[in-house]
């Protein structure tokens, strides 16, 4: 399990560092990508769960800030609400944004193994519960033999640690700070005007 564990540790690296803002986007020109190549890798990191985890960091985000800690519960509810409302609003965006690093990097091979591994539902859990370790540990033995068989070529494939290694965190951050400055400003105005409900 080397390149794939490796990618793993990194990945979650990445996406906790994002959703405390450590890191900074520069502004550039969109580079233009392969779309084909750019739809399988969203798919491939839909259902590896890459918009779960942003979700769990940006909670995980809100609930070390300072300022949130002093909230009423009742307030830290509504705003973690809001937050994941308006990060649902940009899920594709934040896919695409995600996906935009892994578009052209690999071959349509390499992304077709990719894809059908991201289907095998141990391997979904196996992300999630390395993100949320209150998840329960997933069991290998779920595989069916042929999805074992193609996890354990692609655990000693070194562009399968690659793919875990390059997905395009950062350059989601500019979708997360509008999404949380949204839910923020959401939340100033329901607490002014209490008797309306946040929209």
């Amino acid at each position: 399990m080397r390149n794939l564990a490796a990618g793993r540790v990194f990945l979650i690296g990445l996406t906790l560092a994002a959703m405390a803002g450590a890191a900074a986007a520069a502004t550039q020109a969109a580079p233009t990508h392969d779309p084909a190549k750019q739809a399988t890798v969203v798919k491939i990191l839909d259902n590896l769960g890459a918009y779960d985890l942003l979700v769990f960091g940006s909670k995980q985000g809100f609930q070390t800030d300072d300022g949130f800690k002093t909230l009423p519960a009742g307030d830290q509810t509504l705003l973690l609400s809001l937050m994941t409302e308006e990060l649902g609003k940009r899920r594709q965006a934040l896919l695409n944004d995600m996906a935009s690093t892994d578009c052209d990097a690999f071959t349509t091979d390499q992304l077709k193994d990719l894809l059908a591994m991201s289907k095998i539902k141990y391997v979904h859990d196996l992300m999630m519960s390395k993100g949320d370790p209150s998840r329960p540990a997933p069991d290998p033995a779920s595989m069916t033999a042929s999805e074992k068989a193609l996890y354990d070529r692609l655990d000693q494939a070194t562009f399968a640690g690659d793919f875990l290694n390059n997905i395009g965190y950062n350059n989601a951050v500019d979708d997360l700070k509008a999404a949380d400055q949204a839910a923020i400003d959401r939340y100033k105005a329901a607490k002014a005007a209490p008797g309306k409900a946040a929209s």
